[in-house]
């Protein structure tokens, strides 16, 4: 659901945006006239050669010149002629450009744009409609993607820059450079759409919509798959093993794919950058995916995923590290290395887990860095943390180190699956130092005890989501924190299902799981005695569930013995 002002920008996207012999092209959504903005030349060479002196004081000048000259290359900027811009007669300014640099020996920086740049209080992406967020929700892409019996990966090549545009966008993204010392500012301009455009993004979806339903004639299914499961330039799918193949088909000499979904991609000029399958063993399309998906990693011939617990402690520079990551080697001096609250909430925020596969242990993080604000004496960003407080830390950190790397199946459905989908079955728990939720997938699976089995069938049940809270530093009591954790779950449910009913295999039913008979007694009342703590939480707990049912059967909610409430 978008507001009003969103879905009429994104109306006027859609009309700019157009499939035209094979290419998308992209007229900019302006909302107010660019002949407000001045030729602002001169500024843009200002922040031109403060970015010049950074990068050579870093000897990253080198690098930088090698990406702009990539750009220039592929033809998606083009150098200005001093001809070309005494003929123009349209609104003419500059955005500025810097560098982004990147963990990679390949690439280890990347030019990007700003058209924000200040010019004159006003600037091109405030001429322009940015449109609502259309992208796919990343929590729901990776969902489906674990529910795959055969999952499948491929890489969009430079997404944004396939999208074409005019003239007159060309005139508005001028940017001065220089390749050398001596050399004088020289002028281009982008030919196609730039990250750093505001409606990029929509204008990107529209893309991709607009081409999956030009070759929605090869492949209606693939065509599907195209606008649901990509994230920006990222395509994350899957299904049965005679689909995969059909979406990805044979490589050919040339290193390109010529399955369905490749087809269908270059219907509008989008080319593939590599494709790789569960149970793949081309080590090159592996590498060029690099073996990660959504900030896990993804052995790809063993089809497993893993969740890393990076340790790293060094101050960041242009968004990077200064240091490497330490490693086991690097245990005993982990008492040499000051500890202050803002390195440690770098720790706890630098693990890149949206399952929540590693909740118990960012528990145990979470309650750490709660002690830290219930000290006597507030502790300012950068004061080393007291003595008292160092073992539990370096305790986390070790445990980090030693376990590197959180390794858990790919697919949350068993290869003997059988049935229609899975039972969403959710618990949640809460206690005093915090409260959380689990979701697990139920799945029917043929039976392993003969034809003479007269039971109900076989079952398994696998891990799919999970979250933790800490409770907050005046505290909860237990029932307060156990209503939590049933919020929680609740909202787990409702993430977990939406998400999968697009699988051919939707979810069959959800149900929700307590230990706290005091909670599940108070989601069957009635009254409005309680206070406004729990009549908010138990109102959203069967808001959501009803959200849950438009889906699937929900069955009530149930009581679980703590002992069996994982």
């Amino acid at each position: 659901q978008h507001t009003l002002k969103d879905q009429t920008e994104l109306d006027l996207i859609k009309k700019n945006t157009k499939l035209v012999n094979g290419e998308i092209w992209c007229d900019y959504p302006f909302i107010k006239d660019p002949a407000c903005l001045p030729n602002n030349r001169a500024s843009a060479v200002r922040v031109a050669e403060k970015v010049w002196s950074s990068l050579k004081k870093d000897n990253l000048l080198p690098a930088y010149n090698e990406q702009v000259q990539q750009i220039l290359d592929r033809k998606a900027a083009v150098k200005l002629s001093k001809q070309e811009m005494e003929e123009y007669e349209g609104p003419t300014q500059y955005i500025s450009h810097h560098a982004v640099l990147k963990n990679s020996v390949s690439t280890p920086v990347r030019m990007v744009t700003n058209s924000s740049f200040n010019n004159g209080g006003k600037s091109l992406n405030s001429c322009m409609a940015s449109g609502p967020n259309s992208l796919n929700l990343m929590l729901d892409v990776l969902l489906r993607f674990r529910c795959r019996e055969c999952a499948m990966q491929y890489d969009l090549k430079k997404a944004y820059n396939t999208m074409r545009t005019g003239v007159k966008e060309r005139h508005l993204r001028r940017w001065v450079w220089k390749f050398s010392e001596d050399s004088e500012w020289e002028d281009y301009a982008f030919d196609v759409v730039h990250f750093g455009d505001c409606c990029a993004a929509t204008q990107l979806e529209v893309g991709k919509d607009l081409t999956a339903d030009a070759g929605e004639s090869i492949d209606p299914e693939a065509a599907q798959r195209i606008k649901d499961d990509t994230y920006v330039d990222d395509g994350v799918t899957g299904g049965k093993p005679e689909q995969v193949s059909r979406f990805i088909g044979v490589k050919t000499e040339d290193g390109s794919f010529n399955g369905t979904i490749p087809q269908i991609l270059a219907k509008g000029n989008f080319k593939i950058k590599a494709m790789t399958y569960s149970g793949d063993t081309d080590h090159e399309e592996i590498a060029k995916m690099g073996r990660n998906i959504f900030g896990y990693d993804w052995n790809v011939p063993q089809d497993i995923l893993g969740v890393r617990f990076p340790v790293n402690l060094s101050r960041k520079k242009r968004s990077v590290r200064s240091e490497p990551d330490l490693t086991v080697a690097d245990i005993e001096r982990l008492r040499t290395i000051k500890l202050t609250k803002r390195n440690l909430l770098g720790f706890v925020n630098g693990i890149g887990d949206p399952l929540g596969i590693g909740s118990p242990w960012y528990m145990k993080l979470k309650l750490l860095m709660k002690t830290l604000y219930q000290l006597e004496t507030p502790l300012q960003w950068d004061d080393e943390i007291p003595a008292g407080n160092l073992d539990g830390w370096v305790g986390a950190m070790t445990e980090a180190l030693l376990e590197g790397v959180l390794h858990f199946p790919r697919s949350a459905r068993p290869g003997n699956a059988v049935g229609q989908g899975p039972l969403v079955v959710g618990f949640g728990d809460g206690g005093v130092p915090g409260f959380g939720g689990d979701v697990y997938l139920q799945w029917e699976v043929e039976c392993q005890h003969g034809p003479g089995c007269e039971g109900d069938g076989d079952y398994e049940a696998n891990l799919c989501m999970s979250k933790c809270r800490a409770c907050p530093l005046r505290g909860y009591t237990v029932p307060r924190s156990e209503l939590c954790g049933a919020l929680l779950v609740s909202r787990l449910l409702v993430s977990v299902v939406t998400a999968l009913y697009k699988l051919e295999e939707c979810p069959t039913g959800a149900v929700m799981l307590l230990d706290s008979r005091c909670i599940i007694s108070s989601l069957e009342m009635t009254s409005s005695k309680m206070l406004p703590f729990f009549q908010n939480r138990l109102a959203e707990i069967h808001e959501n569930l009803d959200i849950v049912a438009k889906y699937c059967q929900v069955e009530k909610v149930y009581w679980v013995e703590s002992a069996l409430n994982p």
